[in-house]
């Protein structure tokens, strides 16, 4: 039965995240929308999930490995740098992990954080990109075609989301409270 137990712990939230992690490509494949003209919309949400696990679950220390595996899976299968989500993704969950201690877990702040996080990675991915030279963008292209649509594009799926997401997160957690 204590093996049953562990077992269950771990999988729910990786089934979560590993749902949102594929949600990302399949939204970025069949939004036609998010990419016409020089717009670049990117769906982030996984990294959604990960801001609701961390305002909503006390599991730290598994968000942080879990935030390492998906940042791994998420630089092989989207990126063309390696190693970037890899390091920054962990990074700003244990920021998001700190942050949590002072503010309550409420949808205003915790669609201040996604956006805030949303927006600091993607300023992180873009300037290294311009330091591999992977990137043809000068800064304030990369605002209007790229940042702008994916904040927009983001808010609104996290509005639309964040009832369901929130009810599967707290039955989660009441599941893992039984066992």
């Amino acid at each position: 039965m204590k093996r049953v137990v562990n077992t269950f712990k771990v999988i729910g939230p990786f089934v979560m995240l590993a749902v949102a992690f594929y949600l990302d490509g399949i939204l970025k494949l069949g939004l036609d929308f998010l990419n016409s003209g020089n717009n670049n919309g990117l769906p982030q949400i996984m990294l959604m999930v990960f801001v609701m696990f961390a305002f909503k679950f006390d599991m730290n220390r598994e968000l942080i490995v879990y935030s390492f595996v998906f940042g791994f899976l998420y630089d092989i299968y989207y990126m063309n740098i390696f190693g970037v989500y890899t390091v920054i993704l962990p990074l700003f969950v244990s920021l998001l992990l700190f942050a949590k201690e002072y503010f309550p877990d409420s949808i205003i702040i915790e669609t201040s954080y996604y956006l805030l996080v949303l927006v600091a990675m993607h300023t992180v991915v873009f300037v290294l990109g311009l330091i591999f030279k992977t990137v043809n963008l000068n800064f304030i292209d990369f605002l209007s075609f790229t940042i702008w649509p994916t904040v927009w594009f983001n808010l609104i799926i996290f509005l639309l989301l964040y009832v369901p997401l929130s009810w599967l997160i707290y039955k989660l957690i009441d599941l893992r409270r039984v066992f």
